[in-house]
C-alpha cells in the first residue's frame, strides 16, 4: 500500500479559546511557543520575528487561565519544531514569518484597552499593543481605532451613518476581530498543508515539489 494523496477540512475550529479560557486550560500551543522562543531563542529565529512576543503572562488572552507552561513540555524546542513543521508544508520563509507575525497580532488584539470617555468609547493611538497590531496588519491607526469603536449603519443603499460604542460593545468587536485573525491563519495553514498533500499525479511531469 503506497500512500499517494490526501485531503484535510477544517470544522468545529474553537476561535472562543483564543480570548476566553477555564482556569488552568492553554490556549492553542503556538502562543505559547512564540513566547517562549522569544524568551529563549532572542528576537530573530531562522528570519522569524519574535520581539512583538513577551512572556506569555504579559498577554490578556492568555492571563485569563493563569497557566502558562506544560510539565515535561519545552515550548522554545517545539516552537523550532513547529517552524521545521512549516518548512516540511512547503511555506516559504516570508510566510513563515507572517505567519508568526499574525500570531502576535491576535495576542496584541487582546491587549488594547478600550475605555468609555462620556458615552463614546476611546482608544489611546499611543498603546504600544495598538501600535503593534496596525503595523503587523498594515491599517492606519485611525482606522483601525474607528473600526473597534464605531459601527457602520446601513439605512439604505445609499445612506450610511456611523455610530459609536461603548466600551464593552468596543470589546465584543475586539475579540471577535481577534477570533476572525486566527480562523483565517488557520484556514491558510490548512489550504498549505493540502497542497503539499496533493497526488504526485495532479504533477506536471518534470515538475519538482
Amino acid at each position: 500500500v503506497r500512500f499517494d494523496c490526501a485531503d484535510i477540512d477544517t470544522y468545529l475550529l474553537e476561535k472562543i479559546r483564543i480570548t476566553e479560557l477555564h482556569k488552568e486550560e492553554r490556549s492553542y500551543h503556538v502562543f505559547y511557543q512564540a513566547c517562549a522562543a522569544a524568551q529563549t531563542l532572542g528576537s530573530n529565529f531562522n528570519g522569524i520575528q519574535l520581539d512583538y512576543f513577551g512572556h506569555a503572562s504579559s498577554f490578556v488572552y492568555l492571563q485569563r487561565s493563569g497557566r502558562y507552561e506544560l510539565h515535561d513540555v519545552d515550548d522554545a524546542d517545539m516552537f523550532k519544531e513547529t517552524q521545521a513543521a512549516m518548512t516540511a508544508i512547503g511555506l516559504q520563509p516570508d510566510e513563515q514569518a507572517d505567519t508568526i507575525k499574525i500570531i502576535a497580532a491576535v495576542l496584541h488584539m487582546g491587549n488594547i484597552p478600550l475605555s468609555d470617555k462620556g458615552s463614546v468609547c476611546t482608544v489611546q493611538q499611543d498603546n504600544s499593543s495598538f501600535q503593534v497590531v496596525c503595523q503587523i496588519l498594515g491599517i492606519d491607526p485611525a482606522m483601525m481605532q474607528k473600526a473597534l469603536t464605531h459601527k457602520l449603519i446601513t439605512v439604505s443603499q445609499t445612506e450610511r451613518y456611523e455610530s459609536p460604542l461603548p466600551a464593552q460593545q468596543a470589546m465584543s468587536v475586539r475579540e471577535s476581530l481577534a477570533r476572525a485573525l486566527y480562523s483565517l491563519l488557520f484556514d491558510f495553514i490548512v489550504h498549505s498543508i493540502n497542497k503539499s498533500l496533493e497526488g504526485r499525479s495532479s504533477m506536471v511531469p518534470g515538475q519538482k515539489r
